[in-house]
């Protein structure tokens, strides 16, 4: 609780206030701002600890045109447990530094408004980087489920589809901990990816685009 903990960017210093009932360092949204195409560095210092550092670059805004557009569904059953099945094609234009991570998750319009930035625990996530480019597009065809157990439903549903455009240390991060193998025995080690000096942890930024599919 007796850190100095700093962010700068554009040649100003900000120092992070320290709330002790959640034990975070924290700065305000209006004070700092996350923009595309900046460059941030974090610092943290205190008595008896060495101090550490990182920087990391949010993407630039491009066009990135995430195009997603249903191919097909299952009809609706009155069948109790039988979710409905959704086929979106996706498509969205490629940068190069760039990797991409997508995610789908299920909302009711009547009682959702928002989605989880980190996108942890959706339905599917997936990872795109040059490798999976074609002629500066990447295209996937995805399935997308509802919770839906019984027909007709009382509200309105549908899906958000997210995109997150980020640079290497976010990507690196997320693969390292999608690497790990629970209940496995015979499992490799998966280290933790970190692009802290003197020290562990991530600082990182990415974009999101959201594409929402309203039934």
């Amino acid at each position: 609780d007796d850190a100095v903990v700093t962010i700068t960017t554009l040649g100003v210093t900000h120092t992070l206030t320290y709330e002790a009932s959640y034990g975070v360092y924290y700065i305000l949204n209006a004070t700092l701002g996350v923009n595309p195409g900046q460059t941030y560095v974090l610092n943290a210092s205190a008595p008896g600890f060495t101090a550490v550092s990182a920087s990391t670059t949010v993407p630039a805004t491009n066009s990135f045109n995430l195009q997603v557009n249903e191919v097909s569904t299952t009809p609706p059953s009155s069948s109790i447990g039988t979710p409905r099945m959704y086929k979106y094609d996706v498509n969205v234009n490629y940068f190069n530094n760039y990797y991409y991570r997508l995610a789908e998750s299920f909302y009711h319009v009547d009682t959702m408004s928002g989605t989880n930035d980190t996108l942890i625990g959706n339905s599917f996530d997936t990872f795109y980087d040059e490798s999976t480019a074609n002629g500066g597009v990447i295209s996937d065809q995805v399935d997308a489920f509802t919770d839906i157990y019984e027909e007709p439903y009382g509200y309105h549903y549908g899906f958000y589809f997210d995109l997150i455009v980020s640079g290497y240390d976010y990507f690196k991060f997320h693969q390292s901990i999608s690497n790990y193998t629970g209940g496995d025995p015979f499992a490799e080690p998966s280290l933790i990816y970190t692009n802290m000096t003197n020290g562990y942890g991530i600082f990182a930024g990415y974009l999101k685009v959201t594409v929402k599919k309203h039934y």
